[in-house]
Parts: C-alpha cells; structure tokens; sequence
C-alpha cells in the first residue's frame, strides 16, 4: 500500500479530502464550493456553479449570463438551454498566436488522462444554463485557484473550468513512479492575475482537509484527487502494505 505524507508550508493550507478520502489543498482565504447544493458566483464573471444530488450521484449545473462561457470537458454535457456549444482543442494557448498548439493537447489527453478535446460552453440569453456530469457516479467539487497558485489534479478528475483557467500535463518526477499513480498530474493555473474555478470530479464522495503548518498526515495514493503547489510531499510504502 502506497501513501503520501503531506506537510503544511509556510502558508495555512487548506486541504479537501476528495472520494472516499481524497485530497485537495487550498492557501488560507481561499474559497470552495459546500457539498450541499449550493450557488457559488464571483461578481462580475457572468457564471454560478451549483452542485446537484451530492455525494453519490453529483451533477453540476453552471448558469451562465448572456456571453459568459465555461469549458469543460468532451461528453461533460448531460443538458443545456440557450446556449452555444463549441469543441476545439484542449490546452494551454500560446502567447503569441493565441491558438492552442497540438503537442501541448496530446500530451495532456496522453498523460494527463483528459479527452483531446475540450467544449465551451457559451450563454445566449435569458435563463441559459448547462448541466455537468462525471464520466463515473460520484461527487463534484469547485475549487478557486487564486493568481499565484497551482492546484495539480490527479487523472481523470478534471470536469470544467472559468475561461480564464488553462490545463497542461506536469511532470511528477520519480515521485510519480513511486506513486503508482501515473508519472503526471493534470496542471491548472490562471493567465489573467485573477482568481479562476475549476470543477473536478471522482467516484465517491469528496471531503475537504485543511493541513495546518507544520502539520503532516499520511493519505493513500489512490484517493488524492488534487491539491495546490504550496504543499510539500513525500511518497513511501506502509509497513504490511
């Protein structure tokens, strides 16, 4: 059995304890989203995120104001009203073209373990709304990534993100090998200097952890399903396991 020990930095991290224990860290004033059905929306963006039949069987519905967009990704849609739907590439843009390159889409669809494609979703008048659901039965979380964060995503619980979200394939290391995780998280980040959501998902339910400072708790490798770059980690196998 292999685990990861996790330690708080510097900085108050918060940690939410995804699927059936899984784990996802947020920096002190950070927000995320309640299990319970509940809206959540930042002034100004056009977007409210609330999460549906929670824990087991979690859909997400995103209410969007007249062109205000969402991504999420390829087959996410279950249900949409007034709204335009569009599938190009997913990945990181590049700075110069503004297009998103091919071998930055492949890598992520390769080792990040996420559809090739992505879908925007765009809202077209009143009452324009789209619901999400996961590939796999299980709950939903949102997770505000603030400007000088990165929240690394454990494979294949990626569901949607704010346009201002971008995704890539970041390497783990030989910490991954060890892991027997896969040798790659999904990365996300914003490209704006503000605050951005994303909508991860996982089979079973999701619980939030906050990892104090200088705390450290030990979870399995299996039931990480995200958290930011300010924690500092280490993987070892347990005794007997």
């Amino acid at each position: 059995m292999k685990s990861v020990k996790m330690q708080g930095s510097s900085r108050i991290v918060r940690v939410a304890m995804i699927a059936a224990i899984s784990i996802m860290i947020m920096p002190d004033g950070a927000t995320a989203s309640s299990i319970m059905a509940k809206e959540i929306s930042v002034s100004g963006t056009g977007v409210k995120e609330q999460i549906k039949f929670s824990p087991s069987f979690a859909v997400l519905k995103v209410s969007l104001d007249e062109d205000s967009s969402i991504k999420a990704e390829a087959g996410a849609m279950m249900s949409m009203k007034n709204v335009r739907a569009q599938t190009g590439l997913a990945g990181p843009r590049n700075y110069l073209t503004g297009q998103v390159g091919c071998l930055p889409s492949v890598g992520r669809a390769l080792f990040g373990e996420q559809s090739l494609f992505v879908n925007t979703f765009t809202g077209e008048g009143e009452n324009s709304w789209v619901y999400l659901a996961p590939r796999v039965p299980g709950d939903i979380f949102v997770h505000t990534i603030a400007p000088d964060r990165e929240l690394f995503i454990q494979k294949g619980s990626f569901l949607g993100c704010w346009m201002n979200v971008e995704t890539d394939a970041k390497f783990k290391g030989l910490k991954g090998i060890l892991s027997g995780e896969g040798m790659f998280f999904l990365r996300a980040y914003t490209t704006d200097n503000r605050s951005g959501k994303v909508y991860l998902s996982s089979f079973g339910a999701i619980e939030r952890y906050d990892v104090q400072v200088g705390e450290e708790i030990t979870v399995d490798t299996g039931h990480i399903v995200a958290f930011e770059d300010c924690l500092t980690y280490s993987i070892g196998r347990l005794s007997g396991g």
